[in-house]
């Protein structure tokens, strides 16, 4: 099932608020189509650039009771007897969705804590729609110099492949 891994280094690098994201930019992949291509990432954004192809997983931290693994080889079963793997994980996680929910509907659903140390309320929501912003001025963005960005990517790859099979 598992053909290709990326990593860090096969990111796009995305400029946001001063933080630097890192975006796996799946049209790097020449002959593929996106029908057939899913991230299993702990980071959202990382497959923000294709939401319907990321599944969310949690991050592993060595807890020999977790059972996250497990869950992800049911739903890679599940996907598998899709003709589009994007119209199950659309279904399923609903991530686009989410992204273009009014976040302030629904903040006062958690509890925010009173520490000293975290943010007050308002800071909180201000952060949050901050973050929103962010994001979606990034994907809006994407489209405009994505084909650049796919070609250093699909240069830096290369160049990363010819280095490995020199050693």
């Amino acid at each position: 099932l598992i053909q290709h891994r990326l990593f860090r280094d096969s990111c796009v690098e995305v400029l946001a608020d001063d933080n630097t994201l890192f975006v796996k930019d799946l049209r790097i992949f020449e002959g593929r189509s996106l029908e057939d291509i899913v991230i299993v990432d702990n980071a959202v954004i990382s497959f923000a650039y294709q939401i319907d192809n990321g599944i969310p997983i949690l991050p592993f931290r060595e807890d020999k009771d977790d059972v996250e693994f497990l869950h992800l080889m049911k739903i890679m079963k599940d996907i598998s007897c899709e003709k589009d793997c994007r119209t199950f994980i659309r279904k399923a996680f609903k991530i686009g969705e989410i992204m273009q929910t009014d976040i302030d509907s629904y903040v006062h659903l958690y509890e925010l804590s009173d520490s000293e140390d975290d943010l007050d309320d308002e800071d909180y929501l201000d952060k949050l729609a901050e973050c929103q912003k962010s994001l979606a001025g990034s994907l809006k963005k994407r489209n405009s110099d994505g084909k650049q960005r796919v070609k250093k990517t699909k240069k830096r790859l290369s160049i990363n492949r010819s280095k490995k099979i020199r050693s």
